[in-house]
């Protein structure tokens, strides 16, 4: 780009409210929960509670904490735990990553399910037992301000090691400070070099199996790392508190906002970068240079390519192996601090707070700009099109 406008005016992202940096993606890619109230597959189970359907309005909608919240609460004033809230609950647990209390909780039910399609709470007990012996044997509790703020769990101490546990703090501190969350204790998985199949086995039962550039990835409000990816590139170590950062933002949309359909990748994406600008300013500059570039070479992605998350990660693998030009990561950063200009320094927390409100990207784009998404995308190419004559 030029120094005519956006490469001065881009630069607001990262002053101290990080205006507004961005949002969101949350748990399942877009993909809204559409958990039943519940029903027994075996007739002597008990009918679900009348409560339950206005208590899963939160995890229908992704929000497993707060749903975590209103069951624990509900299930203390009963003599008896009902099984349907109990499995719930457990499901809830496991989809942030609360392996040892979904094991805990899904153990008294036996093969009761709440729903037909879902698996048995012994299926679910198998399951969990195999995700904690794959994971890292060593645990260590890293505390900031008198709180738990990670769970780091490693197999070895190594280089490594005490580098990530150097580099979780600054990026707390970081991100913390620019989305205005506290985040709940992060669990934080490492698998060395020598444990890659470990790595993809784990992540696999979490999540998905991983891309095979994949090693450095936030799912289930958790981090997981792997110090090799399956192309033998090594972890770098000297921006691992930006790569925290990183997925600390992703963390927090996932605790925050659930399951937001409409919600585009780029932004995911492009809020994560942003925040890594906070420790380095220099990213800036680098993005500016490497837009002028793309538009240089005709490879401006479509917005449903850079939206849909499927689209966006094989965007990158297809750039990485040299099929296709563009860089979804570049763009997504560009596109983000844009959104921030013309919304005339909303802050990052403000505007994540409004999509959770409306439960809609496009609604909140909407209210806050006056345009729609395409409409915003227009004109985001119109002004890097024009920086670049």
């Amino acid at each position: 780009m030029s120094n005519k406008s956006l490469k001065g005016k881009l630069r607001f992202c990262i002053s101290l409210g990080l205006a507004l940096g961005t949002l969101v993606c949350p748990t399942a890619h877009g993909q809204e929960t559409t958990a039943p109230v519940g029903k027994t597959q075996n007739l002597k189970d008990p009918p679900p509670p009348p409560e339950l359907d206005a208590m899963m309005v939160p995890f229908r909608r992704a929000r497993y904490h707060q749903f975590i919240k209103d069951a624990s609460a509900a299930l203390a004033k009963m003599d008896k735990p009902d099984p349907h809230i109990l499995y719930w609950k457990a499901t809830a647990e496991r989809k942030v990553g609360q392996l040892e209390e979904a094991k805990q909780d899904f153990a008294p039910l036996g093969d009761f399910i709440a729903w037909p399609k879902y698996p048995t709470a012994s299926s679910q007990v198998a399951e969990l037992e195999t995700m904690l012996k794959l994971r890292p044997d060593f645990e260590k509790d890293i505390v900031i301000g008198g709180k738990i703020v990670f769970k780091f769990y490693y197999s070895e101490e190594n280089d490594h090691t005490r580098s990530i546990m150097k580099a979780l703090p600054a990026a707390y501190l970081a991100a913390s400070k620019l989305l205005n969350n506290q985040f709940g204790t992060v669990p934080v998985y490492f698998f060395s070099s020598r444990e890659y199949d470990r790595f993809v086995k784990f992540y696999t039962l979490l999540d998905e199996a991983p891309h095979s550039w994949w090693q450095f990835l936030s799912s289930k409000c958790s981090i997981t790392i792997s110090q090799i990816n399956a192309e033998g590139n090594p972890l770098w170590t000297h921006s691992l508190d930006r790569s925290f950062a990183h997925e600390l933002t992703h963390v927090h949309f996932q605790r925050t906002l659930g399951s937001i359909p409409d919600f585009p990748n780029w932004f995911n994406e492009g809020a994560a970068q942003l925040v890594e600008t906070s420790l380095d300013p220099s990213l800036l500059s680098t993005n500016d240079r490497r837009i002028h570039q793309l538009v240089q070479q005709d490879a401006i992605l479509p917005l449903e390519v850079v939206a849909s998350h499927s689209q966006f990660h094989q965007a990158v693998d297809s750039a990485q192996n040299g099929i296709q030009k563009g860089d979804p990561y570049a763009q997504g950063l560009n596109m983000t601090r844009y959104l921030g200009l013309i919304l005339k320094g909303a802050k990052l927390s403000g505007f994540i707070q409004k999509v959770a409100d409306k439960g809609s990207f496009a609604g909140a784009v909407q209210e806050s700009a006056g345009l729609t998404v395409p409409e915003f995308y227009d004109e985001w190419f119109k002004e890097i099109s024009r920086e670049d004559q």
